[in-house]
């Protein structure tokens, strides 16, 4: 297929478009772009239209989230423009690939992967793919909504897992949880709990003072009493 691609003739490409290999795209935690595996070079405004097709926006959504001070027109031709240059970045070959009139097809994008298991409710799955920040360099209010609402989903979801789930298990779920918002105060009273189901009160007084010294410092705060009352299994001096 690559020797196809890249002798140029549209008609044999155009019989074997089904066997051309998915673009590969990575939002979680970097931004990345393959094709055949080859890192694909996109300008910042490439970038940022990607990304909004990816997040499924329409095409006049995208032109005015990318020129929002410009006339509907201009608008509307910037947005031509960007995308014939985004399509020859991505299709080099001539042949309409990925970048389709209803948006990207034939991609393998670790975000659409995230959302599916965010709705199966696979916390294994979100555990092991979310990276922040979402789209690194992309600054759109459209993103900063999606990493807002993106996050979270995840942490509702780790958060129900890690607390529902054994000692053993829930741990990792809730450490990430605090990993990820640092006060999320009923992820360190789930996560108290299993560290003293097992046994593990050095770790619970480690995790209970890194959370005071941050709400002291954040919020010039302190845990709630019933936070403390986990922690009544350990002798006050220790405690304070």
């Amino acid at each position: 297929v690559e020797e196809v691609l890249r002798c140029g003739w549209k008609e044999a490409i155009e019989r074997r478009r089904d066997e051309i290999p998915p673009l590969v795209v990575e939002l979680l935690g970097r931004f990345r772009v393959c094709r055949l595996g080859e890192e694909v070079s996109l300008s910042p405004t490439a970038r940022q239209l990607l990304v909004l097709l990816l997040l499924g926006r329409d095409r006049e959504a995208i032109a005015e989230e990318l020129w929002p001070e410009a006339v509907p027109g201009q608008a509307r031709n910037n947005l031509h423009v960007h995308l014939h240059h985004l399509r020859r970045a991505l299709e080099p070959w001539g042949v309409s690939t990925y970048l389709t009139p209803s948006g990207i097809q034939r991609a393998r994008v670790d975000l659409w992967d995230l959302e599916a298991a965010l709705e199966q409710e696979d916390a294994g799955t979100v555990l092991r793919l979310y990276r922040e920040p979402v789209a690194p360099g992309v600054d759109l209010p459209a993103v900063d909504e999606v990493r807002y609402a993106l996050q979270q989903r995840v942490l509702n979801l780790l958060y129900r897992r890690g607390r529902d789930a054994s000692p053993s298990e829930g741990i990792p779920y809730l450490e990430r949880v605090l990993e990820l918002d640092p006060l999320h105060e009923p992820a360190l009273q789930a996560l108290l709990g299993h560290l003293l189901a097992q046994g593990r009160r050095e770790a619970a007084l480690r995790a209970y003072r890194t959370f005071s010294k941050r709400l002291r410092a954040e919020l010039n705060a302190d845990p709630l009493l019933e936070t403390q009352a986990i922690l009544n299994t350990v002798s006050p001096r220790r405690r304070s």
